[in-house]
């Protein structure tokens, strides 16, 4: 008996479990004796309003599915799109296929509609059913998206990876359910483990986003209020753009840090091997940090879990760490590259402290502060390790950031068929950064950039008939700026579109509307929200 034909075959419900385990109890002798389509939804994809690949509030969002009919042909086919969540109206929730023959696959040219609440929280996952009828057939599958998500997979270039807002790179956290891509290079697989900021300006003061002593993690990072990932493709300054922002304030012993992630990705033959992570980090204390240090943590696996014949070097004229497998891996060889003109930090680590190659400490038994510390802020040490389970740290410090002021770090994080590939792309990543340096990451968001989004308050107010409004925006941002009435109608639009970091200025003149209270408000894709009252006194 071909038992997998048969469990896309008819099953009976089990009470109490309906929808939660696949299809039910497989019923033989009926997928014996009947003969049904089944109808399963093998991907689905959506366009947002903005094309940023993120999905945020307010906006209607098209979903397109692929199905494939596994068994008998059907005909007239109809899909319905339900859910019981608040935060979504449905637009259009219908589908009318008029074939699908057996074993056929169709990626659906017209898409289900919807809109998503303004009030919806971020990183929020809503559930769909779709329900698939013909004559004598019924069935259900499911589908999930989520809301301002924290984790975000870019796939511009040769490089895919995954970001986030809580300071990892690839991977989120073990207990957290969301699928993520890692990191790959070419649409192979995934080479990375784990990925994560580790930062500090002491041994008893880490702020971080790596493993810790036990099983769990360091999650000392939260996504600001103003601060969810945002992606732009075409970019400002490349081909495809992020941002997401974030503080310590879960650490131990916080250190009121508030961090700016951006990532800048091309697609031209030149510069499609890498993406550059550019971090802001802004002291917003009144105390100067005269011993900060900054570092990615990646623990890579280049052969699954074959990956014992890993190994990781140090090219120091690129300041590049990178790794590769000895054995019968795949041939990329991965690294990360400090882009940043201050003096590096490099470890590689055997993650097995038992290993008879082990000069130090490992990971098996957790990674403590004093571990973490060790590895920022040590200068350059063990610069090979493996062939083994590997991981390395590369960073900058010790750097001066003083009260209320920031600091611009800069990596590259770069793959390529064999080493001579993976060095040729790292001398293009920095001269890539040289010139966002002269040309457009400076220009484009100034030393004193604000360190948050804000609306302030117009003046004069009351006013008659015009007044100034300031805003200011942390990161270069897609945003509209607009007046409402009492009644919640817009009536004007002062701005709208992508504009620049730093504090903007812009006048309304209301000369042909009536005295009375009226509303401005800041809203950016990244969902930041504020609103301020007005007064137009004639």
């Amino acid at each position: 008996i071909d038992f997998e034909f048969m469990q896309k075959q008819p099953s009976d419900s089990i009470e109490d479990f309906a929808g939660k385990l696949g299809k039910g109890r497989l019923n033989v002798l009926r997928a014996l004796n009947e003969n049904l389509p089944s109808i399963r939804i093998l991907d689905y994809t959506f366009e947002d309003e903005n094309n940023s690949g993120i999905i945020e509030p307010g906006e209607q969002v098209e979903v397109y599915l692929t199905l494939k009919n596994f068994l008998k042909a059907v005909t007239n086919l109809s899909l319905t799109l339900s859910t019981s969540n608040p935060y979504v109206n449905l637009i259009s929730p219908q589908i009318t296929v008029p074939l699908i023959n057996v074993l056929e696959k169709i990626d659906l040219v017209n898409p289900f509609i919807i809109e998503i609440s303004n009030e919806v929280p971020p990183g929020y996952l809503i559930e769909f059913e779709v329900y698939i009828e013909a004559v004598g057939y019924e069935d259900i599958d499911y589908f999930e998206l989520t809301v301002l998500p924290i984790f975000a997979d870019l796939m511009k270039n040769n490089i895919g990876v995954t970001i986030s807002s809580l300071g990892r790179i690839g991977h989120p956290l073990l207990d957290e359910s969301v699928q993520t891509l890692g990191f790959s290079y070419k649409d192979g697989p995934d080479l990375l483990f784990e990925g994560a900021i580790i930062c500090g300006n002491a041994e008893t003061r880490i702020s971080n986003a790596a493993r810790g002593l036990n099983t769990g993690y360091d999650k000392d990072f939260e996504t600001t209020t103003d601060g969810n990932i945002v992606i732009d493709s075409p970019g400002y300054l490349s081909d495809e753009e992020s941002s997401a922002i974030f503080n310590d304030h879960d650490a131990d012993n916080p250190m009121n840090l508030r961090i700016t992630q951006s990532t800048y990705a091309w697609t031209d033959s030149s510069n499609d091997d890498y993406v550059i992570f550019l971090y802001v980090i802004r002291n917003m204390t009144a105390v100067d940090y005269n011993t900060f240090h900054f570092g990615l943590f990646f623990d890579w696996d280049l052969d699954g879990y074959s990956y014992f014949s890993n190994v990781v070097s140090y090219e120091e004229s690129r300041n590049l760490g990178f790794v590769y497998d000895s054995g019968d891996g795949p041939d990329t060889y991965c690294g990360v590259s400090a882009l940043s003109d201050l003096p590096v930090s490099f470890r590689a680590i055997y993650n097995n402290e038992m290993s008879p190659a082990n000069p130090s400490w490992g990971l098996y038994d957790g990674f403590s502060d004093s571990e973490k510390w060790e590895s920022i802020s040590g200068g350059i040490v063990y610069k090979k390790a493996g062939p083994e389970d590997i991981s390395f740290v590369i960073g900058n410090g010790p750097i001066a950031i003083p009260a209320h002021s920031q600091q611009r770090l800069a990596f590259a994080v770069i793959a390529g068929d064999d080493s001579v590939e993976l060095f040729k792309h790292a001398d293009s990543a920095r001269a890539m950064w040289d010139r966002l340096i002269v040309s457009g990451v400076e220009k484009d968001e100034p030393v004193d950039v604000p360190a948050t989004f804000n609306l302030g308050q117009n003046y004069p107010n009351p006013f008659n008939p015009v007044t100034t409004i300031n805003f200011q925006l942390p990161v270069a941002s897609d945003i509209e700026l607009s007046i409402f009435n009492l009644s919640g109608q817009k009536i004007a639009v002062l701005v709208k579109g992508r504009q620049g970091a730093g504090i903007h200025s812009v006048s309304w003149d209301a000369s042909r509307f009536a005295s009375g209270v009226y509303y401005c408000q800041l809203r950016t894709h990244s969902g930041f929200v504020q609103t301020r009252k007005i007064i137009l006194l004639k």
